[in-house]
């Protein structure tokens, strides 16, 4: 057997490694195994397939390239049920990672065209400098762009800018591998230095839009939740405003309590029972209606006090079970958001029942230090033509997907009820 050749199919098989670091790091903590039994298994595997890949190459007169497509599947097949996050996301990491690796070789095969006779020179320093531009290039990518794509990962929920993105890097690897084919055929006599900087030149704008894309998207990201943000504490200043009102509305009724006494106790004394009964009736007209807290913390009082009115205001009946705690073990906003979805959905749906007929309850609590459950019940139009989701529905789903829940939507004649769960 060629030794020589052997060893340059390992090293060019060697790729794998550091594909497979770009595709670790911005996953790294939503594996499904422990890191370091992954990492273990991982590298022994790898190790066993690039020297076995090197063999068949050698024993079958193959090129390395021969095995890129099947190792690219049984990679993929390996990240998909490793990794805990949506498809989309999936995709991206695992195409940047292809991408990567892609402008590693065809820089090495620009480097390595022959002068003479513009073929290839196969030699194992030039396979070892191939590997050694992809580690330097995962260095790059670990220290500014993992980053950006792990938290992208982690808080991105934007399913339109996912369902897109995964197919730029898809679209780069493919360019490139065409381009690596087209390599041999370079004219000699100072080719190599034109094409050296076009292919650099070209990698430079490949890899610049995407570190933009990463930056837009956080931008973007960090704006909705902002926005989000912003709305829910709109409506807990108006809340606060209410609730300002109404102290300083039944402080007034104190102080004037004592004149109100004086005058009912005249009118008793006076026998004038008819005119008590019409100051007692309008002394209780003047009192406000109780506010009560709906739940003790502030932000879900907040929501559940802004849609107790709009319910109380189309004569929807209501019935609320907020028990939580004063802290949430997640993001306020992120709750407050898919209680205000619902809600807003399910005082729409009960405006289609006649007066009399709409009802809505709410039901939240910690289930468990780590799980939390959420009911929204509701009147709704009767029907098998009565619509069960809604935009606003997805968007409580994206959130759900989030934290590994639940989101089950039922429907029993005219009533229907949403059941959330989230996993904390």
């Amino acid at each position: 057997m060629d030794w020589m050749l052997y060893c340059r199919y390992a090293l060019e098989l060697a790729l794998l490694y550091p594909a497979a670091a770009v595709c670790y790091l911005p996953v790294r903590e939503r594996l499904k195994v422990r890191r370091d039994a992954l990492l273990v298994a991982g590298g022994v595997s790898l190790a066993g397939f690039i020297l076995l890949g090197a063999l068949v190459c050698v024993e079958l007169n193959l090129p390395s390239n021969a095995l890129l497509l099947p190792t690219l599947a049984v990679a993929f097949g390996c990240y998909y049920r490793l990794v805990d996050c949506p498809l989309d996301r999936k995709l991206f990491a695992f195409f940047m990672a292809t991408a990567m690796m892609a402008i590693c070789s065809l820089t090495n095969a620009v480097l390595t065209v022959r002068l003479a006779d513009a073929q290839q020179v196969d030699t194992l320093a030039e396979s070892a400098l191939c590997l050694a531009l992809a580690g330097l290039m995962v260095a790059l990518y670990a220290r500014r762009m993992a980053p950006e794509l792990k938290w992208l990962i982690d808080e991105c929920d934007d399913e339109r800018l996912w369902r897109a993105a995964w197919a730029y890097p898809a679209g780069v690897t493919v360019l490139y591998v065409l381009l690596m084919s087209a390599t041999p055929a370079l004219p000699a006599n100072g080719a190599r230095l034109a094409g050296l900087l076009a292919t650099l030149g070209l990698s430079a704008v490949v890899l610049t839009l995407a570190w933009l894309f990463l930056k837009y998207a956080r931008e973007a990201t960090l704006n909705a939740r902002l926005a989000r943000e912003n709305r829910l504490l709109t409506v807990e200043s108006r809340r606060y405003i209410e609730l300002r009102a109404y102290m300083d509305e039944t402080s007034h009724l104190r102080h004037d309590f004592r004149q109100h006494l004086r005058v009912i106790n005249g009118l008793a004394e006076a026998g004038r029972l008819d005119s008590l009964r019409e100051y007692l009736r309008q002394y209780a007209g003047a009192l406000s209606e109780e506010r009560l807290t709906l739940c003790a913390n502030a932000a879900v009082d907040a929501i559940a006090g802004h849609y107790e009115m709009c319910a109380h205001r189309q004569g929807v009946a209501t019935e609320w079970k907020l028990d939580l705690p004063a802290r949430l073990p997640l993001p306020e906003a992120e709750l407050c958001v898919m209680l205000g979805e619902l809600l807003e959905r399910a005082l729409t749906a009960c405006a289609a029942r006649p007066a009399g007929q709409r009802r809505l309850c709410a039901i939240c609590r910690m289930l468990s230090p780590a799980m939390l459950g959420l009911v929204v019940e509701y009147s709704c139009a009767a029907g098998p033509d009565a619509p069960v989701k809604s935009e606003s529905v997805d968007a409580v789903e994206r959130l759900v997907s989030r934290y590994n829940g639940q989101f089950v939507v039922e429907t029993e004649g005219d009533l229907r009820r949403v059941n959330v769960l989230l996993n904390l």
